[in-house]
């Protein structure tokens, strides 16, 4: 049995202004900070085998919260999806008709967001990243610190539903699921820690 412990990374000031990041490279601020260190206590008693986190600083922030001693690796291949256009908008000051737009066109599969990424390639990085970790880890405990549309892809694509289906799973700031995959990568159990 292989446990993937998927984190969300903690708030920044554009969670907190309602701003979308995507890949905006943008730092966690101090309720993010105090968020990393009550998810590394929350998790200190579980021995994990390996740290695996996106190379954007609010990841690695969140990241650095737990001990120095667990073997981290940067995968690339966990940054959130990049926005294109919308990269910086402030969701709540969009007017309606760009707010539909936005929402309809982020989950259309090729729709590149004129100069970012489609959801489709965005879930074929997401998909290498998670295959890169199973490679090396067919059993035990895995961290993996990511991003809320890329957490989104890796536990969607566990449990075989369309991203767009999800709206079941919180997926805030500072959130935790473990995923209990069977030696043939089947997904046995999903939970919020």
């Amino acid at each position: 049995m292989l446990e993937l412990y998927v984190v969300r990374h903690g708030e920044t000031d554009w969670n907190k202004q309602r701003r979308l990041q995507g890949s905006v490279d943008i730092a966690l601020n101090e309720t993010g900070l105090a968020q990393a260190r009550t998810l590394a206590e929350r998790l200190a008693t579980t021995q994990f085998d390996h740290l695996y986190v996106s190379a954007l600083k609010r990841a690695q922030q969140t990241a650095d919260a737990f001990p120095q001693a667990l073997t981290r690796t940067v995968l690339e291949d966990l940054n959130e999806r990049r926005l294109g256009e919308f990269e910086g908008a402030r969701l709540h000051s969009m007017d309606a008709k760009a707010l539909a737009a936005y929402q309809a066109r982020k989950f259309d599969w090729d729709d590149m967001l004129t100069t970012g990424e489609s959801l489709r390639m965005h879930q074929a990085r997401v998909r290498r990243a998670i295959q890169a970790i199973r490679d090396k880890h067919a059993q035990g405990r895995v961290l993996v610190v990511a991003h809320g549309a890329t957490n989104a892809l890796i536990l969607s694509d566990l449990q075989g539903r369309l991203p767009n289906d999800i709206a079941d799973l919180a997926l805030d700031n500072g959130s935790v699921y473990r995923a209990t995959l069977d030696d043939h990568g089947t997904l046995r159990e999903l939970v919020r820690v």
